[in-house]
């Protein structure tokens, strides 16, 4: 949180280089919260709903995909 508030900070006085408006746009950040929000929201009911199987179907794919190219040799 310290860093990300220092950085905001810092960028606040930075101007947009060939433009006569500020590094941050505000209007896009603003926009783009909701979004951010929600794909946070979403990952962490899927997180909640399926904590173990994840890993689990994951190691079992990169398995099964190993072994498919040794079985048709």
């Amino acid at each position: 949180m310290g860093v990300a508030g220092s950085t905001v900070y810092y960028n606040q006085r930075l101007r947009h280089p060939t433009l006569d408006m500020p590094a941050i746009d505000y209007d896009l950040a603003l926009l783009l919260q909701p979004m951010l929000m929600q794909g946070i929201s979403i990952g962490d009911a899927f997180n909640v709903a399926s904590p173990l199987s994840d890993p689990y179907l994951a190691f079992d794919a990169a398995l099964n995909g190993l072994a498919r190219p040794l079985n048709d040799v």
